[in-house]
């Protein structure tokens, strides 16, 4: 059995970066799109009273503390169940 040694590319990770160049798609590819179009992005402002966003911001900050005290009970209830002589 001949033991192969000797890769096709000894680091993959070197190889030509083609992000940086207008190639099109690499040879034997197509592109899959009928037109270029341009991918911008949508901005939509929401306009939020000061009250609502007061609202909000409390009630965040309540469901985090509910969260951060259920990961404590449940650290404790773990640590109890190590502790106790079986």
């Amino acid at each position: 059995m001949k033991k192969h040694t000797e890769h096709r590319h000894p680091n993959r990770r070197k190889h030509h970066e083609r992000r940086g160049e207008e190639l099109g798609p690499p040879n034997g590819w197509r592109e899959r799109r009928l037109s270029v179009e341009r991918r911008l992005p949508v901005v939509q402002e929401n306009v939020v009273s000061e009250a609502e966003w007061f609202r909000r911001l409390a009630r965040f900050i309540t469901k985090k503390r509910a969260m951060e005290k259920a990961e404590l009970e449940a650290l404790a209830i773990t640590a109890t169940k190590d502790q106790s002589p079986h």
